[in-house]
């Protein structure tokens, strides 16, 4: 049992996380005018299906495939029981996002509507469930619909979505590394496509190598030929960048 001061009230606390892996709550299915489901997805961790509870979530999750710092996603991970004197409560969190250690800590991330108003129980538990994070070193964040559904990200996300079955030819991953070594912060998807081969289709390949993780693109500008690609996955072998640089 963990514990933790806040505004003068000692809180005991402690995270329980399922054996299965599977979602510490059960998703409410069922709701009119709510959408609700689970996909695959490559951040996944545990159970092998992503779970939303509502078409924002599912936003969230397509936005974070495509976001470098996040290396793992779990839907409902655990649930954070805690206790003071007087009060008590549990909470279980909507995602937990796995960090590089580099990059930064793992955050705990409750997803809500734009303009959501919080009663004081709930202000209380939100305030107290930050707290009892950040001692056992997870940072916690409410992510609204302002951030999730802000344009060209999310637009763009949903795009490259579309071409994530596309067939990628064997070695372009590797090929593209070594042109992105050669070009680094100079490579669009337009250059790349004409130093393969020329080919429009090539396009779709590249999209699909991001949807993989093997490439990363700019998509703070709408998507186009003209986007950069500003990172590439398989150069964290120093082995083949240095052969791609000779």
């Amino acid at each position: 049992m963990n514990h933790v001061e806040h505004l003068g009230t000692m809180w005991h606390f402690e995270l329980k996380v399922p054996e299965d892996g599977r979602p510490a709550r059960k998703v409410v299915t069922g709701r009119r005018h709510r959408l609700t489901g689970n996909a695959p997805n490559r951040k996944s961790t545990g159970y092998n299906e992503m779970v939303w509870e509502s078409e924002l979530e599912l936003m969230f999750i397509i936005l974070e495939t495509f976001d470098p710092k996040t290396i793992s996603i779990s839907a409902q991970p655990h649930t954070l029981y805690a206790r003071s004197d007087k009060f008590c409560f549990h909470y279980t969190p909507d995602f937990i996002l796995g960090r590089d250690p580099i990059r930064g800590s793992p955050e705990v991330v409750e997803i809500k509507p734009m303009n959501v108003k919080f009663d004081e129980h709930t202000l209380l538990k939100l305030a107290v469930s930050k707290a009892c994070y950040r001692e056992i070193g997870y940072d916690f964040s409410i992510r609204t619909q302002n951030s999730i559904t802000a344009k060209p990200r999310i637009c763009n996300a949903k795009l490259l979505l579309r071409y994530r079955r596309t067939a990628i030819r064997p070695g372009l991953s590797y090929l593209v590394s070594k042109i992105f070594c050669a070009r680094d912060s100079d490579l669009t998807i337009a250059k790349c496509v004409a130093t393969i081969d020329g080919n429009p289709g090539t396009r779709f390949e590249l999209y699909a190598l991001a949807c993989e993780g093997l490439i990363e693109l700019d998509l703070n500008e709408p998507l186009c030929p003209q986007t950069r690609i500003i990172n590439c996955s398989i150069l964290a072998d120093s082995k083949l960048k240095a052969f791609s640089q000779s």
